[in-house]
């Protein structure tokens, strides 16, 4: 069975740039950088990680999954730091990649494997490189920068989307969510924070509301008032006061649209939310 010194040894490193591989010390794997153009007299570089799970070398399968990724970024003594300080990442710098059961390792033979076509090494490593690099390539990477830029506008779209949906769910319920459009997603979720005061009851035709909820329900109705007394008043609007001139029927319109106001319009603008946040994550990171 193969070693993580014979797995690293495969790449033949240093070469091509690439530092001398870095083994895990507590896994299966190895790192190596390589050396980018300075930005503002600052070092950047690219981090690339080659590694097998625990989970996966504990499989009976003797071809192991290499989980592999690709980061850039100013040059620390730790690595390197993906977000620099005082410098805006750009659509043409090198991207940053994670690359999933694609490459294979056989732990016995050390063989490796591109999805079902046997490949060097070597091979993984310069697929790996053109993959990191391809914004930077003028015409290759024409495409992706478009695709890139055409991104940008979508989750430019989608976050404005997402506030004014945050700031809906407020009108209506009181209800603070946060403002991080990730907050919603199934891997940051975050519990949604009421005020006080919409957790309070008011008591309207014996059924029981939000405070916060009656407040703006009775504020909406009033402002709908105000624009027809302002603009529509001459119009012959019996049909809409009809219904107010009798208590029962007042009821039967306040009750069933304040339940809608109160607990049906909060869970959609919420569901809502979170498929814009999902959506958002999908064109982030696919």
């Amino acid at each position: 069975m193969k070693s993580p010194q014979d797995f690293a040894e495969s790449f033949g490193l240093p070469q091509g740039g690439f530092t001398a591989p870095s083994l895990f010390a507590d896994g299966f794997g190895f790192s190596t950088l390589k050396d980018r153009a300075a930005i503002n007299s600052r070092p950047f570089a690219s981090l690339y990680k080659f590694y097998i799970t625990d989970e996966e070398l504990n499989s009976g399968d003797n071809l192991k999954n290499i989980k592999i990724s690709a980061s850039y970024g100013e040059k620390i003594p730790e690595g390197i730091s993906l977000t620099p300080n005082g410098i805006k990442r750009r659509l043409n710098w090198p991207r940053d990649i994670f690359i999933d059961r694609e490459y294979f390792y056989n732990i016995l033979n050390g063989e490796f494997t591109h999805k079902t076509k046997a490949i060097s090494a070597s091979e993984v490593l310069r697929k790996v490189e053109d993959a990191h690099t391809l914004p930077t390539k003028s015409v290759v990477g024409l495409p992706f920068l478009l695709q890139q830029l055409f991104n940008a506008g979508i989750l430019g779209i989608l976050n404005l989307l997402y506030l004014v949906e945050r700031f809906a769910l407020w009108t209506v319920s009181g209800a603070q969510a946060e403002r991080n459009i990730f907050s919603l997603s199934s891997s940051f979720k975050n519990e949604i924070e009421m005020p006080p005061f919409a957790k309070r009851e008011i008591d309207i035709f014996g059924y029981k509301a939000s405070a916060w909820s009656v407040v703006v329900y009775s504020a909406t109705h009033a402002a709908a008032y105000i624009f027809w007394y302002f603009f529509f008043r001459d119009a012959d609007v019996s049909f809409l006061t009809t219904p107010f001139q009798s208590a029962f029927l007042t009821a039967s319109y306040v009750i069933p649209t304040l339940v809608f106001f109160e607990r049906i319009l909060p869970k959609l603008i919420r569901s809502s939310m979170e498929y814009t946040s999902k959506a958002y994550i999908y064109v982030a990171f696919h």
